[in-house]
């Protein structure tokens, strides 16, 4: 999820037959909702109107039940959070804010845990619908600015043949960047860059820290982001079918 979003995503495997399993699958449970807490604390001191915070977290939470297999969130459960949330519209006391929040965030956590190819899933197209992103594949999705392209990636631990799917990504890229003759670079700026930078050298990328004033503005706490980026006819020469 963004920033903004919540919970922060942490995923697991899980077998409910191993008492082992289980044990840890609490422990990542207990983890989660700490780190949920915290986050809703500070969500509700930035945020001073009961009627705007409401509101802000319905939105950021809507894309996720749009998009969650209701086999695991049904219609009628997520009837239930949304009038939780929408009741945070009178509350004005911090405790009960989060308290309630945490309410709705418990059975996305468990999902998180439980089905974390699903939650992955819904929580990746629920990123392109926040951000306005257009979806290429499971793990790719774009959006234009200026003569820029700039490539975004869902989360994606779940995902397999992740060099499979940035390929068949960048051939249908490269067919968008060939029918807009103002695209004169594409770039990616994230962790994953400079936690997977040979998915991004080994198809022609280039990869490089991002400047101090970028880091500020965008990604602020966070540490070892960096940018890949590759020239529009470099772009086509490599992959434009």
């Amino acid at each position: 999820m963004n920033q903004e979003s919540i919970p922060n995503n942490v995923p697991y495997d899980v077998d409910d037959t191993s008492v082992e399993d289980s044990e840890e699958q609490e422990h990542s449970k207990e983890e989660k909702r700490d780190r949920v807490k915290v986050r809703f604390e500070a969500f509700f001191e930035e945020i001073s109107s009961p009627e705007e915070r409401a509101k802000k977290m319905k939105g950021v939470l809507s894309a996720f039940f749009k998009y969650i297999d209701k086999s695991i969130l049904s219609e009628e459960e997520i009837e239930v959070l949304n009038a939780k949330i929408e009741s945070c519209k009178d509350i004005t006391d911090k405790d009960d804010f989060v308290e309630i929040m945490l309410q709705v965030m418990e059975p996305v956590i468990q999902i998180s845990i439980n089905h974390k190819e699903k939650y992955e899933d819904a929580e990746a197209r629920a990123m392109n619908d926040r951000e306005g992103y257009c979806r290429i594949n499971r793990l790719v999705s774009y959006e234009k600015s200026g003569s820029t392209i700039h490539i975004h990636n869902p989360v994606g631990e779940t995902v397999k043949n992740k060099i499979g799917l940035y390929k068949d990504a960048m051939k249908k890229l490269a067919q968008i960047i060939h029918d807009d003759p103002d695209i004169e670079e594409v770039s990616a700026t994230s962790y994953l860059v400079s936690k997977h930078p040979s998915l991004f050298t080994r198809i022609g990328f280039t990869v490089k820290d991002i400047s101090k004033e970028v880091a500020e503005k965008h990604f602020e706490g966070q540490e070892g982001v960096k940018q890949a980026i590759m020239k529009r006819d470099d772009f086509l020469r490599r992959f434009l079918v």
